[in-house]
């Protein structure tokens, strides 16, 4: 599918297909693949290093179920207002090259919303408390999560919005800030 249908910005600024998932996305892809076969969920925390495209991984992995599958809610929060902003331009730019690109009712600065699927796809900030409430999430995305604000709160208010049923997903990821 990514492959196929989603156009990336790459390290240079040239925009092209996506090439395929490098050393690092496919070892993280087979240990959830793996988990998700195991246990009909994923829970997942990825410590990383930086560049390594797990954000980008995990927005081709949320995107993809959002836009084939119905009534699937994506939910991205990030640590600062320019990574969310870049977060939700990569999958702004999924959704304006692909080919097979549902339609969206609601498309704005922070959310696509794919109408005909009742599906969503959500990027916030974690600056306010309690970022996520109020929804029903299947698929979490907590990028960054050792820089967040208030992260006890925010790790509280989103993941608690993803039910514990098979099809749901949570990767929380990070680069290390110390020990």
């Amino acid at each position: 599918f990514a492959q196929d249908c989603l156009i990336i910005r790459d390290k240079d600024g040239n925009i092209h297909n996506f090439p395929g998932f490098n050393t690092a996305q496919k070892y993280v892809h087979a240990k959830i693949e793996e988990q998700k076969r195991l246990t009909g969920k994923v829970r997942a925390l990825v410590l990383k290093g930086r560049q390594q495209g797990m954000s980008t991984y995990a927005a081709i992995r949320f995107y993809r179920r959002a836009t084939l599958f119905k009534g699937v809610n994506v939910y991205i929060l990030s640590h600062e207002q320019s990574a969310s902003d870049n977060l939700f331009k990569m999958v702004d730019r999924f959704q304006s090259h692909n080919p097979l690109a549902p339609s969206t009712g609601k498309s704005n600065v922070k959310e696509l919303e794919f109408d005909r699927l009742d599906s969503s796809y959500i990027v916030a900030t974690a600056g306010q408390r309690g970022g996520g409430r109020s929804r029903t999430i299947s698929l979490f995305h907590g990028s960054e999560v050792h820089f967040w604000h208030a992260a006890k709160d925010h790790f509280a208010s989103s993941v608690q919005t993803v039910p514990d049923l098979p099809g749901t997903e949570i990767i929380l990821e990070s680069t290390g800030n110390g020990p």
